[in-house]
């Protein structure tokens, strides 16, 4: 999925999608469950879908938050801008270093 999302320090920031990305990248199949019509509940079909991201464009909307937009998400490319981090996010274990190998299976 063409999304960001980051946790820096005391810092955290939404993910987003990124609107081109996704009209480019997307399967049709990606694209048929990207929306729902808010409502009936139905998912939108993948050509559905793609109209609607390219009317997101039309408006000048470069990233689409995925889920709702935080404060001051700047739709023109710049997404989130970061925010100071719960004390919860703020002490989760950092991530595996990629450099070192996994236990092998018996």
């Amino acid at each position: 999925m063409h999304c960001r999302g980051w946790i820096v320090g005391d810092y955290f920031g939404h993910c987003h999608l990124d609107v081109r990305g996704a009209i480019k990248n997307f399967s049709k199949r990606e694209l048929g469950s990207l929306f729902k019509d808010a409502e009936t509940g139905r998912w939108l079909t993948a050509d559905e879908a793609k109209d609607a991201l390219l009317d997101h464009l039309a408006a000048g909307r470069v990233v689409l938050p995925m889920g709702p937009a935080c404060e001051g998400f700047d739709y023109a490319g710049g997404g989130c801008p970061g925010h100071p981090a719960p004390v919860t996010l703020a002490t989760v274990k950092p991530p595996r270093d990629p450099r070192t190998r996994l236990r092998e299976e018996p």
